[in-house]
């Protein structure tokens, strides 16, 4: 079976790496040194269930995807007469803080300040440039991966109200990021 160049595995990948290379940019861009000391850099974490959480950190979880029009599928959807669908994403995207620091446990008193910087990042990148990312081939190479002619179109981003988190130490801002991409083989 031909490996699908704008199935799932890419376009989950292909957002995962815009979010890496963007935070990462606009981390070392904008934000003052609490964050980019070594103790304190801001990390970001995938499918942050798999491996231990440091704040301060963005974490990513890819939710749920579904057709946005289940009556587009197997249609013909681009001019050059390829089949497929429109699928939508939703992603989780979230801040973590600490009201305590990382280097010596103390109080951290300017936690609120610091968790509304980390925040502020990621309306920042939906908002920023085109509100679109290439669709990479991940299947071909992950380092460094060749761009397809998809693109993934962000939709909407929804700032929504986090459960407690069970360690009243954390602190978290949950972003859901609802994006768009054309399969189509």
């Amino acid at each position: 079976m031909p490996v699908w160049s704008r199935g799932e595995y890419n376009a989950e990948g292909s957002f995962d790496y815009f979010l890496h290379a963007n935070l990462s940019a606009v981390t070392a861009s904008f934000l003052t040194a609490w964050v980019t000391t070594p103790e304190q850099s801001a990390m970001l974490r995938f499918h942050w269930l798999d491996a231990p959480l440091r704040p301060p950190c963005f974490t990513v979880t890819h939710l749920e995807q579904f057709e946005r029009d289940p009556g587009q599928q197997a249609r013909i959807v681009t001019p050059q007469g390829n089949v497929g669908a429109h699928v939508r994403h939703i992603t989780e995207v979230s801040v973590w803080h600490s009201r305590y620091s990382a280097v010596n446990s103390a109080f951290n008193p300017n936690w609120p300040r610091q968790l509304r910087q980390l925040a502020e990042m990621v309306p920042y990148l939906f908002q920023s440039g085109a509100k679109a990312a290439p669709l990479l081939d991940l299947n071909s190479a992950t380092a460094a991966p060749f761009t397809t002619a998809g693109i993934i179109r962000f939709v909407d981003l929804r700032a929504v109200s986090p459960p407690p988190d069970p360690n009243p130490a954390f602190i978290r801002r949950r972003f859901l990021w609802t994006w768009d991409v054309l399969q189509f083989v």
